[in-house]
């Protein structure tokens, strides 16, 4: 049923979506750093932009988090199948997907507040800050 090519199949998708969670992930911390700089004297609208940035920061380490959980569960069935262990294989593999969705739900998040975090720095009125 499971053939060492089945897992393999997941190994460039995982590979790109960690470029792209590292690169969302350096550009935020530029950002956070800029900000931090700048900010020496901090207004609320932007106290309120850098707990969104952390936020979003902890989203992103969550994604990578689970993106290699599931890559490691995929080379681990890509042994058991190499070992002959196939009784294993079926629940390794799907757990592996399983983690890998978690990423992608998790990125959905991220992206959400991103967009609430665009409306932050639009925002005129330093009170107003939707992130909780």
């Amino acid at each position: 049923m499971y053939t060492l090519q089945t897992p393999t199949y997941v190994f460039s998708a995982i590979s790109l979506l960690m470029i792209a969670y590292t690169s969302r992930y350096v550009a935020i911390t530029q950002v956070i750093r800029q900000l931090n700089e700048n900010g020496t004297k901090r207004e609320g609208r932007i106290d309120c932009q850098i707990k969104s940035l952390m936020k979003r920061v902890k989203y992103i380490r969550n994604m990578q988090i689970s993106a290699l959980v599931g890559f490691s569960l995929n080379i681990l069935t890509m042994i058991l199948i190499a070992l002959g262990f196939d009784f294993m294989v079926p629940t390794l593999f799907l757990a592996g997907l399983a983690f890998v969705l978690v990423s992608l739900v998790i990125c959905i998040l991220e992206i959400a507040l991103s967009a609430q975090a665009l409306s932050i720095s639009l925002s005129d009125e330093q009170s107003d800050c939707p992130v909780k």
